[in-house]
């Protein structure tokens, strides 16, 4: 069928010249255009075939990838239904069954890692507690580890360190897994290098909901109000209902986002809201701070320091400039990451807008991580 219409559409170009070529009373110029017309159209046409055959790769790969997906889920059933209390079948073994299916392209250089492994390790992170180290005078960021290590012996205080980074601004972060080694660490900083550094333990963020499909005459005055008289069976106090904004949603409808704390976000979201007439559905609004400009993570484009990439294939020119078939996109998150990552690849054939981004995925687990649910 393909090769039909690839010859129709060559026959039909070819008559075009042919005719045009042949004509006699036809001026110069306009013999000239018309065949530069057919060369482009030739061009355009090519391109469209070759975007196609991308395309089609494309979902060879993620209908693999579903089909295995699929087949995992039904043998998990089964499993559940027919061997209550046996040990379940062991990761590995499920890996082995699921690795032919489930690979996907790796960049070029390095092994593939399983799509799936990538969402499954980062769903198993523990919670990790913070603190910000910042200096009193100029010191670097090197300067300020290097102070911290000189002054502060982790293992007389018996505190585990799980991670020390550097930010841009200068800044140092340090991971610990548990609130009480966080504390420690901090205050034996702030004791034995307090001349020169500050340390401060970072709090969670509060959570926050998107209350969906609110009544137009509510608004962030009065919301606090309505839900507090609306459901007494939450038993919800003034001040523990935060507004944030509002937002218009799908078929225009009004969507308000709000901040609660863990306990009360529990109660919200075992439940349906009583708003004004509307009975409304609530669910946790987790959105990554996203830079159009250079198309990395946690900041915006007004404060970015970067330059100028094309989210879809990682070119000097914004997305609206894009014209890359979907086969050359590349996502600069995940080049990145497998930069820096040489034993554990990711698949960045994708542009770093795709929701199923290992990137984004990964940074929607920190958001996560971060926040006191």
């Amino acid at each position: 069928m393909a090769e039909d219409t690839e010859d129709g559409v060559e026959g039909a170009f070819k008559c075009l010249v042919s005719i045009t070529e042949r004509s006699g009373n036809l001026r110069k110029d306009l013999k000239k255009e018309i065949l530069e017309a057919v060369s482009n159209l030739r061009h355009y046409f090519t391109q469209l075939q070759t975007n196609l055959e991308c395309k089609k790769e494309t979902n060879k790969v993620l209908e693999s990838e579903v089909k295995a997906c699929k087949e995992e889920i039904d043998r998990l059933r089964n499993w559940a239904s027919s061997s209550s209390g046996q040990v379940a079948p062991s990761r590995d073994r499920e890996r082995k069954e699921t690795t032919t299916a489930c690979q996907v392209p790796a960049p070029a250089g390095g092994a593939g890692k399983l799509y799936a492994d990538v969402l499954r390790s980062e769903a198993r992170k523990e919670k990790r507690y913070r603190l910000t180290v910042t200096t009193k005078t100029n010191h670097s960021g090197d300067a300020i580890k290097d102070i911290i290590k000189t002054s502060v012996n982790p293992t007389s205080i018996k505190v585990g360190i799980c991670a020390i980074k550097t930010l841009r601004d200068g800044r140092v972060i340090m991971e610990t897994k548990s609130k009480e080694d966080i504390e420690l660490l901090c205050t034996n900083i702030n004791d034995k290098c307090s001349q020169l550094l500050d340390a401060n333990i970072q709090k969670p963020r509060n959570p926050r909901l998107v209350i969906y499909n609110i009544p137009e005459e509510v608004n962030l005055e009065n919301i606090e109000q309505i839900i507090t008289t609306q459901n007494p069976e939450l038993g919800l106090n003034e001040g523990e209902v935060a507004p944030k904004f509002t937002y218009r949603g799908k078929r225009n409808a009004m969507n308000m986002v709000i901040e609660v704390s863990s306990q009360t976000r529990q109660k919200i979201l075992s439940t349906k809201l009583k708003v004004g007439w509307h009975i409304c559905n609530t669910r946790d609004y987790i959105v990554v701070t996203r830079c159009y400009k250079c198309s990395r993570y946690n900041h915006k484009a007004k404060d970015c320091k970067g330059e100028q990439t094309c989210p879809h294939c990682m070119g000097d020119h914004n997305i609206k400039a894009c014209t890359a078939p979907t086969c050359d996109y590349k996502c600069v998150n995940c080049a990145n990451y497998n930069k820096y990552n040489g034993s554990a690849k990711v698949r960045e054939n994708h542009s770093s807008m795709d929701k199923t981004c290992p990137s984004l995925q990964t940074t929607i687990q920190k958001y996560k991580q971060n926040t006191e649910y």
